[in-house]
């Protein structure tokens, strides 16, 4: 009977502590809202930027290294990305967990039109505004293109295919009555190439416009102007209103006469906010600290050139959209 007893024991000892080891070994998941002690475990985190040389890749570089400072215990990167490509990244999880966008794109991406028309994305929303960005369609001072319309057989950079600066020119051309292949059929020609590659092909003559988006002054432009003067070409108030009414998120905005060398009178153009966002299944204790460092750095953030995280940080942004960490943060501080 003892014998029988000591054997019964040692099964239930066996049985509890396979229990407690398979509890231990339980990782809970990036959105684990349970409430209980234990943490999402986050090691890696890559944020999705700009086109190199933009305001965007230059705060997505900075607030990396305030992050890792910040938060040593999670690894922070910085990649090179575009805005339409980011939000498919970062819905998927794929290379992206953060990344920077215009807000229209994000209205997009949630509303299944523009460039997502045809797609499911549900999986991301926005944390903060960090700049007010202007479309930026830049010529040589002496060239003899004044419109939009008169690019009918010239030689274009539209921007890196499928980023938000290329749909916007798809928009463009198309209200303008053009489209990549009825220029190319002109005689000109359509090449999608980094922003960093653009300013050398633009003062070598080998490309007539380069589209760029961004605050301005823009330091691709800049760079145009190390060896020639440069300007940007306006956009007729009617054809504003036929883009306004195709996309939802933006409006006019003015390059003011001045901003480049080359430049003697002010440009209108097509302006939008621009706003950092996340996965919305990352969680939402990672989110609130990640906007608390942000926050609390905003004023070494804010010295990149074209960059204000404290100016309108919900301009535009509905609060049933906003990722539930970055909601949290704002209505502790009393912003919502």
């Amino acid at each position: 009977m003892r014998k029988r007893l000591l054997l019964v024991m040692l099964v239930l000892i066996l049985v509890v502590s396979l229990v407690a080891v398979a509890g231990c070994g339980k990782k809970p998941a990036d959105n684990d809202q349970s409430g209980g002690e234990q943490k999402p475990e986050i090691r890696d985190i890559v944020i999705g930027s700009g086109g190199a040389g933009g305001s965007w890749y230059l705060l997505g570089a900075q607030l990396t290294e305030i992050l890792k400072n910040e938060m040593p215990d999670i690894a922070f990167s910085s990649v090179e990305g575009g805005a339409v490509t980011n939000v498919r990244h970062v819905n998927k999880g794929i290379d992206m967990d953060i990344g920077m966008a215009a807000l229209p794109d994000i209205f997009d991406a949630l509303g299944k039109t523009g460039p997502f028309s045809e797609e499911d994305i549900s999986n991301v929303a926005p944390i903060i505004n960090f700049a007010l960005d202007y479309v930026q369609l830049t010529v040589l001072a002496k060239s003899d293109i004044k419109s939009v319309a008169d690019l009918k057989n010239k030689n274009i950079l539209p921007g890196p295919r499928n980023w938000g600066i290329e749909f916007i020119m798809r928009d463009l051309l198309e209200i303008y009555g053009m489209s990549y292949d009825s220029i190319q059929s002109s005689g000109g020609s359509v090449s999608f190439v980094s922003w960093g590659e653009a300013p050398s092909l633009i003062n070598d003559g080998h490309a007539d416009l380069a589209a760029f988006k961004g605050a301005y002054p823009i330091a691709n432009i800049m760079e145009i102007e190390a060896t020639n003067k440069a300007r940007i070409i306006g956009i007729e108030p009617d054809m504003l209103e036929k883009f306004f009414a195709k996309r939802q998120g933006f409006f006019e905005g003015v390059i003011p006469a001045g901003t480049y060398q080359g430049q003697e009178e002010d440009a209108l153009t097509i302006a939008h906010t621009s706003v950092i966002f996340a996965r919305k299944d990352l969680s939402e204790d990672f989110v609130y600290e990640f906007l608390k460092v942000i926050m609390e750095n905003a004023d070494k953030l804010n010295q990149i050139k074209g960059i204000n995280l404290t100016a309108n940080p919900l301009k535009g942004i509905d609060p049933d959209i906003l990722h539930p960490g970055a909601k949290r943060y704002y209505q502790e501080k009393g912003m919502l």
